[in-house]
């Protein structure tokens, strides 16, 4: 096969970093994603911990009104540590795949050529690494052949001279 020429390899380094380029645009963006997740949470959370107050403010003087208001408040209170747990649990996870692939669908639908060329880019790249890593396997193959060849030539050297008679 023949040898890549230089110039590609120029061109696959440029294309590389684009792939980089866009991969810490995805970043970010995912990172805003993740954002308004948490921000999404935080909102709906606000009023709840304002009901519980307002309930814990409130505790009714009535023995007989009591356990309605406990029930209400516990109600409440499991409802909030529950979008509390899926709070800290989303942000100790952090940005995920899933973040990552809905910022790339959103690129997809803003861009969705830049989206395809930067799929073939990527392609030529794979394409690329491919090659190079097949010619340098074949370029070790041969090296060993060699190797065993060299080898087997300095055996039957060896052979030879222990056969000569003086």
């Amino acid at each position: 096969k023949p040898q890549i020429e230089p110039n590609t390899a120029q061109e696959i380094d440029r294309k590389r970093q684009l792939l980089q380029d866009f991969d810490k645009g995805i970043t970010g963006k995912a990172e805003e994603i993740h954002k308004h997740e948490l921000k999404e949470l935080r909102d709906k959370a606000k009023p709840m911990l304002q009901e519980i107050n307002k309930l814990r403010d409130n505790k009714p003087l009535n023995p007989f009104k009591t356990k309605a208001w406990k029930q209400d408040l516990d109600k409440n209170l499991e409802q909030y540590n529950k979008l509390k747990t899926a709070h800290d649990t989303k942000q100790q996870k952090g940005i995920t795949p899933e973040h990552k692939e809905m910022a790339r669908a959103l690129y997809y639908k803003a861009f969705p050529d830049k989206y395809d060329k930067l799929y073939e880019i990527q392609n030529d790249v794979k394409s690329y690494d491919q090659q190079r890593e097949q010619q340098e396997l074949q370029q070790r193959q041969a090296e060993l052949a060699q190797r065993r060849q060299d080898r087997e030539v300095q055996q039957v050297d060896r052979g030879n001279d222990r056969d000569i008679d003086y």
